[in-house]
């Protein structure tokens, strides 16, 4: 079996936009029945946005909660 020979020409800007988008398609899509199987293994009901904001929590030191939420740039609604 011969390996395939690799092109001398680089790829045309819209090849290698085509190639990002579909990597990025395949990589959230994965993501997403990863979250998906995970949270049915836990039996918790946590969506991914929830998953993301603990994870936050977890990484940062302890703070009160509305210094937290200030430092996250969220306000409320007036």
């Amino acid at each position: 079996m011969s390996t395939p020979s690799i092109p001398a020409d680089p790829a045309s800007p819209e090849v290698t936009e085509i190639e990002r988008a579909l990597t990025r398609i395949t990589y959230l899509s994965t993501r997403a029945r990863q979250h998906d199987r995970l949270m049915a293994l836990a039996g918790v009901p946590l969506d991914r946005a929830a998953v993301a904001l603990l994870r936050q929590v977890a990484d940062s030191d302890p703070l009160r909660p509305g210094s937290w939420l200030i430092g996250s740039g969220w306000r409320p609604r007036m």
